[in-house]
């Protein structure tokens, strides 16, 4: 399955002096990919159940193969677009259900 869906640059940003912005692709290789491929290993091995905290890198890799869609690219584009004042906050609306005052913004 080696580059099974490769597209060039994916995750970098384009910079004004023709450089590219590297910062989501390193944070993804040292703190989503890299601690998540033993995990994978195991699982491909066969080793089930995982244990919970090999479970919980386990699901933070797959939320992260959401990220890394050209849906959510588009998706994230459109919201850029919207002052960032008029944005609807997911923590506000948690805490507020809550009872807790959480809010990313």
């Amino acid at each position: 399955m080696r580059r099974a869906a490769v597209a060039r640059h994916f995750n970098t940003d384009p910079l004004a002096d023709g450089e590219r912005r590297v910062a989501l692709e390193t944070y993804l290789d040292r703190h989503v990919d890299g601690p998540c491929a033993p995990v994978l290993r195991a699982l491909r091995e066969g080793q089930w159940p995982l244990d919970e905290a090999r479970q919980a890198v386990a699901l933070e890799v797959l939320a992260w193969q959401v990220v890394r869609t050209q849906a959510f690219r588009s998706f994230d584009e459109q919201v850029g677009q919207i002052p960032w004042q008029d944005r609807p906050c997911p923590l506000r609306a948690c805490g507020q259900r809550h009872g807790r005052a959480a809010c990313c913004c």
